[in-house]
């Protein structure tokens, strides 16, 4: 039974969002961990946060969409792998019959010949057979890149928030972390449901990556600010 292609949609879009999502929310708020050691002021934090937003986003969109061109071109190598070796299968089998049949040759080179034409009718099946998520169209392209960076943005801009209405740095700092480990356990909960991954590993996942991330971010940052 073939699944709804809506659905399908619907499933790629939320994977990609999950990328942008996740990445958005532990680099922003390990650039944030950064800063809140060597910065004087939320304001220098919050500029290093826009910075990080948009840069992020358009370095994502422009990944997204070159590896979703990538998986398009994959496709098309597969489909035509695919077509050579049942147009070389297909003629052995016809040629191996009609010898049995006592054809002429003149037969053997038609059956060649038909096979030949049926390549074009072999690429659309396939392409109509192959999940959505192997086939990229090209007007697809695009639409990758701006879920991605648009969600990088979303993401990115939950760990910033409290710093653009708490003006207590440490405070600021506090309301941050909790909110991007609270979003990130629940990216990694749905992530982990629709994905079929084991539940609890999945969910603390990325938010020990955000930990990890933002503790290597905070060391670092503390070298500098100790010279």
């Amino acid at each position: 039974m073939n699944i709804n292609p809506g659905i399908n949609h619907v499933v790629a879009a939320f994977k990609q969002a999950v990328i942008g999502i996740s990445d958005g929310l532990i680099i922003t708020f390990a650039v944030i961990t950064g800063f809140s050691v060597i910065a004087g002021n939320n304001q220098t934090i919050i500029q290093a946060g826009y910075i990080v937003l948009v840069g992020g986003a358009i370095i994502m969109g422009v990944g997204g969409y070159f590896a979703a061109k990538g998986r398009q071109e994959n496709f098309a190598q597969k489909t035509t792998e695919e077509e050579a070796v049942l147009k070389k299968d297909e003629l052995k089998k016809t040629i191996s019959l009609f010898k049995q049949l006592n054809l002429s040759k003149e037969m053997q080179d038609l059956a060649s010949t038909e096979i030949e034409n049926d390549s074009k009718e072999w690429k659309a099946y396939l392409k109509a057979h192959l999940p959505e998520s192997e086939r990229n169209e090209s007007s697809s392209l695009l639409k990758t890149a701006f879920i991605i960076a648009l969600s990088f943005l979303a993401g990115g801009f939950i760990s910033l928030l409290p710093y653009l209405f708490i003006h207590e740095k440490k405070d600021a700092f506090f309301y941050s972390t909790i909110f991007t480990l609270v979003f990130l356990l629940f990216v990694g909960f749905i992530k982990s449901k629709v994905n079929k991954e084991p539940l609890f590993w999945g969910t603390v996942r990325l938010m020990l990556l955000g930990v990890l991330t933002a503790t290597a971010a905070y060391m670092v940052a503390s070298i500098f600010a100790a010279q």
